[in-house]
Parts: C-alpha cells; sequence; structure tokens
C-alpha cells in the first residue's frame, strides 16, 4: 500500500502539483522510497532523472533542511550507475560525487563521504579498473584526507598492479622494477594504516605479505605475529600460518612450511589452498603416501570459498555500502 501511493504520487504529482511549491519533490519520493526498502521503485523514479537537472538542483538538494535528502540522492545515483556502468555509469558516478564532495558539517556526512569513495573504488577494482580506482582514492583523499579504509583499497590497487592481468599502464607486471615498485608503495599503504590503527589486523596481515614478496621476512615475520597478537578471527589466523609456511619455503625449510600448512589446514578443514600447499610439501618430503591422501581428501572436500582469494581480490565493499545504507534509513 505505501509502495503503491508514493508512486502514484510520483506519476501524478507533475499535473496537480505547481513546480515553484517543492521544486526537489521527485528527489524526495525517490529517496522515501528508498528510506523505506522499496529499492527497484526508488530507483526506478531516480533513472528518470536528467543529468542536467540534477547539477543544476545539486546546492538546492545539499541546503535542504531534510540533512539526508542528498546523501539520498547521491546513493541512489551510485546504485544506478554500477547496475548501469555500461551506459550511464560515469555520468551517474560524477553527479554523486558532486553531491558528496558538497557535503558540510556533522561528522557523519564526514564518514560518508569516506565511505562512498571507498565503495566506489572497490566497484572500479572489482572491474580491474585500476587507473579509475587509484584517481577516485586521491581525490577522496583530498575531501577526507588519509583513512585506514582508504589506505587500504589504495594499497589494494598497487598489489593488484603486480597481477598478471593487471592491464593499467604503470602496471607491467612482467617487469620486476614495475612490480617492485608497486608492492613498495602498496607496503607503503598498509603501514600508513597501521600507525593510524594499531589494531588493524588486516593491516598487519597485508603489510607483511607486501615484506614477505619485498624479500624482508624479518619484517613480515613481525607484522604476522601482529596479526596473531590482536585478533582471533579463524580466516586471518589461517591466513597467517599459510603466508608462514610461504616464509619457511622461500628459506629452504620444508619441514618448517609443512608443519605451517598443516596448522592452517586445522584452522581451515575446508579450504582448498592450505590442503594443496601442504599436498606439495609432503611430496616434496617424500612422503608419497601423504600427500596422495591429502589429495584424495581435497577432492572430496564440499564447495566453499578461501580466505586466500578473498584476499587476493577482495570483493565489493559492501560493508561500506551497508553503512550509507543505514544513514539514509534512520
Amino acid at each position: 500500500m505505501t509502495r503503491s501511493l508514493l508512486l502514484d504520487a510520483a506519476l501524478a504529482v507533475p499535473a496537480v502539483l505547481p513546480a515553484q511549491d517543492d521544486p526537489l519533490r521527485f528527489y524526495r519520493i525517490a529517496v522515501e522510497l528508498y528510506r523505506l526498502g522499496q529499492t527497484s521503485d526508488s530507483l526506478r523514479l531516480a533513472r528518470a532523472w536528467r543529468i542536467t537537472a540534477l547539477r543544476s538542483d545539486g546546492r538546492r538538494l545539499l541546503d535542504d533542511t531534510d540533512g539526508r535528502l542528498a546523501p539520498g540522492v547521491a546513493l541512489l545515483m551510485t546504485e544506478l550507475g554500477r547496475r548501469d556502468t555500461s551506459a550511464g555509469g560515469p555520468e551517474q558516478f560524477a553527479v554523486a560525487e558532486m553531491l558528496v564532495r558538497g557535503f558540510r558539517g556533522s561528522p557523519d556526512l564526514k564518514a560518508f563521504q569516506e565511505r562512498w569513495y571507498a565503495f566506489l573504488a572497490s566497484v572500479f577494482t572489482d572491474e580491474l579498473n585500476l587507473p579509475g580506482a587509484r584517481t577516485l582514492i586521491e581525490r577522496g583523499m583530498r575531501v577526507v584526507g588519509e583513512s585506514p579504509r582508504l589506505l587500504l583499497r589504495s594499497g589494494l590497487v598497487f598489489e593488484m598492479s603486480t597481477y598478471p592481468h593487471a592491464t593499467c599502464p604503470d602496471c607491467r607486471p612482467d617487469d620486476d622494477q614495475a612490480v617492485s615498485r608497486n608492492l613498495t608503495r602498496a607496503a607503503e599503504a598498509y603501514r600508513r594504516i597501521t600507525a593510524l590503527d594499531p589494531h588493524s589486523a588486516e593491516g598487519h596481515l597485508r603489510l607483511g605479505r607486501m615484506l614477505q614478496l619485498l624479500g624482508d621476512h624479518g619484517g613480515a615475520r613481525q607484522e604476522l605475529g601482529e596479526v596473531e597478537r590482536i585478533t582471533t578471527s579463524a580466516e586471518l589466523l589461517y591466513l597467517v600460518a599459510l603466508f608462514r609456511s610461504d616464509l619457511h619455503q622461500e628459506e629452504g625449510d620444508a619441514r618448517a612450511a609443512a608443519a605451517e600448512a598443516e596448522r592452517a589446514v586445522s584452522i581451515g578443514p575446508d579450504y582448498q589452498s592450505a590442503r594443496i600447499a601442504l599436498a606439495h610439501l609432503s611430496d616434496q618430503l617424500g612422503q608419497v603416501d601423504r600427500s596422495r591422501q591429502i589429495v584424495d581428501r581435497l577432492l572430496r572436500l564440499p564447495p566453499a570459498g578461501d580466505p586466500w582469494w578473498d584476499f587476493r581480490q577482495p570483493s565489493l565493499d559492501f560493508d561500506s555500502l551497508e553503512w550509507m545504507r543505514n544513514h539514509i534509513r534512520q
């Protein structure tokens, strides 16, 4: 009933209400639908907004007494943009950013700005648009300053720039110097996270991994130890054991590497990566029967995710998206 009344109002308003009564009425109705959880209907209305009208209405939206109107419109345009990236996505994102950059006042609005830039950067990295993500993060930091959330996204962009499938202009994953440069930039971003938030387990974990890849095994061990000290997350502790196993293997200690891989298996018995590593190490140690048993067990595992794959290429920052949705719906 609520949905149909609001939609009827939205469709009827042009015929019965002079524009001067409330020039922002179409925005209010769409945002109200969004607040009520009627996302598809709110997006249906928002899709009819003209970009030129939104740009000219920007100041009025930002100055409106309803402090959640402009954030609501920005979020609706963001939701549309990520659904229509092949169509009007760039224009919709640009209008959303125009509003987001104009927020002033409460700490909640600054938090919204930070979350918005982090979320949109994650949309770009998810599409492997690393230059676009990097540009967004830089603009976000100019708006809200350095923050652990944006620094994490910055580090991820540099880290992913070293992957074989990376295609950004300065990635060059086949160039050792370019790879080292991007790993160093990623490590710097993660180190700044740990300076701002010493209890960031993910910051320490990613810094440890970057230091390992850069050949600083002592620094890597120190950061992995910090992760163990500050978190009880099974997923993160699984990765600590996996990375320690990798460290031992790089140093030629297959027995120590196998012990850490076995510890990773005990933490995450349904995860594939640790079992693959343990089977490989068992084979190296001449434990052929054990290696075969591990592979047999691996083939019988139920389909499941693995923290290693989430670590290597994180998904969209849904935490930030949900935070922004809840802010609008309060």
